[in-house]
């Protein structure tokens, strides 16, 4: 397998929501759940989610959102949308960053690095591309079972 462009899931700077630059480095020893986000009603359950995992913020999880208009035609997909459909759902612990791709030669770093840290395929639809992240930086692809998945990685301490 080839190396990841970045060092680390550390080296990582990407653009929030606001227009600021986030570097990664400020999640280190955390627990990272990431996910490519579009704002809409039928994306109320993904939302609900999101509002029910925020007991775990206090021990150390941390959720962020990857607006994209790369599927179906969303254009709407804003990260203002996206930020008041989180905040309307009782998600607004989750980190909204700015609309960019998430797949294809223009997929932004923290993306390209998922993928090659994992080898997963590019998400096929909003809400598809789901990656967690442990303390210790290491990059799975979630499953199903989300919410046993950040426990156990929350119970692992940060090296």
């Amino acid at each position: 397998s080839s190396a990841p462009t970045c060092g680390s899931f550390y080296d990582i700077e990407e653009i929030d929501a606001s227009g600021n630059t986030v570097s990664f480095e400020e999640y280190r020893g955390k627990v990272v759940y990431i996910v490519n986000a579009h704002p809409g009603e039928q994306d109320a359950g993904e939302y609900a989610t999101f509002a029910s995992l925020r007991k775990y913020q206090s021990e150390g999880l941390e959720i962020l959102l990857f607006p994209c208009s790369q599927f179906g035609g969303q254009e709407l997909s804003t990260a203002a949308g996206v930020v008041d459909f989180a905040a309307s759902s009782g998600a607004d612990h989750c980190k909204v960053f700015s609309v960019d791709d998430v797949k294809g030669s223009g997929a932004r770093p923290a993306w390209k690095f998922m993928y090659e840290s994992t080898g997963a395929s590019p998400p096929s639809w909003n809400f598809s591309g789901k990656f967690l992240v442990g303390r210790d930086g290491s990059v799975m692809k979630a499953s199903s079972n989300i919410e046993s998945e950040i426990q156990k990685l929350l119970a692992k301490p940060a090296p």
